[in-house]
């Protein structure tokens, strides 16, 4: 529906309401593409991370979640143990 709407195929949208709704509709378009631009940033800035890559050999932690902990943590050598992180 966000594609008629913005390519003029309903008529059935006050005028004073069209121009708002055609804007709400845009952007409903262009998610997509968004999202994928900021996964590609993200994969190139967990490729340029090298606490993120090794993150990501955790189980379960994928490019993203490695990416976010590597920038939460830069620093993983403060913690004496391991197992003082989660904490």
């Amino acid at each position: 529906m966000p594609r008629q709407v913005v390519d003029g195929e309903i008529s059935d949208v006050p005028t004073e309401a069209a121009r708002i709704v055609v804007m709400l509709a845009q952007q409903a378009l262009d998610t997509p593409a968004r999202l994928r631009e900021i996964d590609r940033g993200l994969i190139a800035i967990h490729h340029g991370n090298d606490g993120a890559r090794r993150f990501a050999t955790i189980p379960d932690f994928g490019p993203v979640g490695a990416t976010a902990l590597a920038a939460a943590v830069p620093d993983p050598g403060q913690f004496q143990f391991g197992r003082r992180f989660p904490a």
